[in-house]
């Protein structure tokens, strides 16, 4: 969330270009990018985690239902040694 709403401040303050020096504009620009794929990764890695633990919770709940069944035990082990 920090990372949008400082690429729509950038984008906000973005200065207008006059006599050729967009340096300024350049370097916002340029953050505003690097804001972006920040963003996008974070949001990937936030995924990630909650698939990682969706399938934890999965392996969990059908153990609890099969509690003689002892691979579920080995299953959630190995899904978080990974």
């Amino acid at each position: 969330m920090l990372a949008q709403d400082l690429k729509v401040w950038l984008e906000m303050e973005i200065p207008v270009v006059e006599d050729g020096n967009s340096f300024g504009a350049d370097v916002q620009t340029h953050l505003i990018s690097q804001l972006a794929d920040a963003y996008k990764k974070s949001n990937t890695m936030q995924n990630g985690v909650r698939a990682h633990h969706g399938d934890r919770l999965k392996l969990a709940t059908d153990w609890a239902k099969y509690p003689n069944f002892e691979d579920y035990a080995a299953a959630i082990a190995n899904v978080s040694i990974v």
